[in-house]
């Protein structure tokens, strides 16, 4: 048995109402996106990380699954170890 507050039946039997939340992604994906467009034309893991996890936006952890999730959909491309480049 689990020990703690007590909770309402309700929300303990309340279901997902399904949406997805797009905000981490959209926002790895628009930083990667302009960094495309700069001279270097690639955004570095590094940039990333200073961007999102110093400054607190996202752990490391989520960041990955953002790239993941944006590489899978074939938004990004990933060139090599840490550099990224979006497609879309």
């Amino acid at each position: 048995m689990i020990q703690g507050a007590e909770l309402p039946e309700s929300v303990l039997l309340k279901d997902k109402d399904g949406r997805a939340d797009n905000t981490n992604p959209a926002q790895v994906f628009e930083f990667i996106a302009e960094k495309t467009l700069s001279a270097a034309g690639v955004a570095y893991t590094s940039q990333l990380q200073n961007e999102f996890i110093t400054s607190g936006i996202m752990c490391k952890q989520t960041l990955y699954n953002c790239l993941n999730r944006l590489e899978k959909d074939e938004r990004i491309r990933k060139l090599g170890r840490g550099v990224y480049k979006s497609i879309k």
